[in-house]
């Protein structure tokens, strides 16, 4: 694999697209790029929880997945814990996750960086947009663990800086 990470032309579909110059992010340049392969099922399980279809990400964990509530706080232990706090949420908001980059992260994590936007959903207010990353484990080829941090918009690169500000 070739060193450097995936930078996204901030939409869904733009997931596994190069920099625009070709180039690798030299602040990541000692991470492996992440496999197409993954890129495309990241997609179409971001896109399908944005459409409200939780069963398809759900298809891509662990029955015992450890997942990070990043509503109501704590962690979901197994599959059926997320589908169940995942119905809650749906039935409140309307949320949106949009990823702008994926890079491989140390131990074999992938990281899945962007924005979310949730609205209510009886009013369609909005009610948080804000940067997110997601640090998924992977074990036998499926998600065993999710965890949300913080975004350390900082560390990004000027470019996935700039192109966050834009989507915003």
């Amino acid at each position: 694999m070739v060193g450097g990470s995936r930078v996204l032309s901030g939409q869904p579909a733009g997931i596994g697209a190069r920099a625009a110059d070709g180039q690798n992010d030299k602040h990541h340049g000692t991470l492996n790029e992440v496999d197409a392969g993954l890129l495309r099922a990241l997609q179409r399980a971001y896109a399908a929880f944005n459409r409200g279809d939780i069963e398809l990400p759900l298809s891509m964990m662990c029955e015992d997945v450890d997942w990070a509530n990043t509503i109501e706080g704590g962690r979901e232990q197994g599959r059926e814990a997320v589908r169940a706090y995942w119905t809650r949420v749906l039935d409140l908001l309307v949320p949106r996750v949009d990823p702008l980059g994926i890079e491989q992260g140390e131990g074999g994590t992938t990281v899945v960086y962007g924005q979310q936007r949730f609205n209510d959903s009886a009013t369609g207010r909005l009610l948080a947009h804000q940067h997110f990353q997601h640090v998924y484990t992977w074990r036998g080829g499926l998600v065993a663990r999710m965890d949300a941090v913080e975004p350390r918009l900082a560390e990004l690169s000027a470019r996935n800086r700039a192109q966050a500000a834009r989507a915003m």
